[in-house]
């Protein structure tokens, strides 16, 4: 799934591309699930991102809408002569000069509709609104979902839109920070949201996550996704674990942990605990000096 540096150079792309066009027609494809208000007179449009979302804002003549838009797992956009579209291109922006705009989108999990404002379950965008992020983790510190391992809470888009799985892996690698820790000692450390504001951005430096479905729309570069592969220090490299939100996660073992039903390490093989539920992760973390009060705590809470 595009994560935010994706989302970033999404944008760019087509504000690089579009800023001088002006459009006449929109059509999606026939097998979306998608609506789309049709629009009968010619428009231009600028892409802006929030996390993980993107917004094209849509000039008419004498009114702007608001495009909002997921990219679901595969979502990207390119534009090209008409006579060149490619295949999956479901939500098309024609110019008056023979040019489209397309959302390219294989899976088909990307999603659109016109609406006022952002996504109110996702969080600011660190990066390009800072202050009203840190607010938001600020406020919400004592909430439940905080008190969960920071490798977990990195992923939950109400408080890091824009983080996903490979951002995570490098930011907690790199930080050098146990990646099991409650995430409530840790997203307020200004160097620790530093490093996450630093990672995204070299990510966007060298084209992003180019190595498996994404493509770097601004590239002409032959040699997709070498500066990645070159730039990633933990992601696919290093210990992996299937997390209690059942991602694959990758980390540093030198912060491996131990079972508390099997004593095993939580990578090595499934648990079960008492009510048949697989709990090899999310059952609980033990080191080797396990706190016997938070046994009982565990305990009173049905694990």
């Amino acid at each position: 799934m595009p994560e935010s540096p994706e989302l970033k150079l999404m944008v760019k792309y087509i504000n690089d591309n579009t800023k001088s066009k002006t459009f006449y027609k929109v059509e999606k494809s026939s097998v979306t699930k998608n609506d789309f208000d049709n629009i009968n007179e010619e428009f231009k449009i600028e892409a802006e991102s929030r996390g993980k979302e993107l917004r094209l804002k849509i000039y008419l003549k004498e009114e702007t809408k608001d495009l909002y838009m997921s990219m679901g797992m595969s979502g990207n956009w390119f534009f090209s002569s008409i006579n060149k579209m490619k295949k999956h291109s479901h939500l098309n922006f024609y110019t008056t000069d023979g040019d489209v705009l397309c959302f390219v989108d294989p899976r088909r999990f990307g999603k659109w509709k016109f609406n006022s404002n952002w996504n109110k379950d996702r969080s600011p965008d660190m990066v390009l609104d800072y202050t009203s992020f840190y607010n938001n983790l600020k406020d919400n510190i004592n909430n439940r979902a905080l008190t969960k391992p920071i490798c977990e809470v990195l992923m939950n888009q109400k408080y890091f839109n824009g983080i996903g799985n490979y951002l995570r892996a490098e930011i907690l690698d790199r930080f050098d920070v146990d990646p099991f820790s409650p995430a409530n000692e840790i997203v307020l450390n200004e160097d620790f949201l530093e490093m996450c504001i630093k990672v995204q951005e070299e990510s966007f430096r060298i084209g992003g996550g180019e190595f498996k479905s994404f493509v770097n729309p601004n590239s002409k570069s032959e040699t997709k996704g070498d500066a990645f592969v070159e730039w990633l220090q933990c992601y696919e490299k290093k210990k992996k674990i299937i997390d209690g939100t059942g991602r694959s996660f990758w980390y540093d073992e030198k912060w491996e942990k131990k079972c508390y039903y099997c004593d095993e390490l939580m990578a090595e093989k499934d648990c079960y605990n008492e009510d048949g539920e697989n709990a090899h992760y999310g059952c609980v973390l033990k080191d080797q000096e396990y706190d016997e009060a938070r046994r009982e705590d565990l305990d009173l809470m049905g694990f």
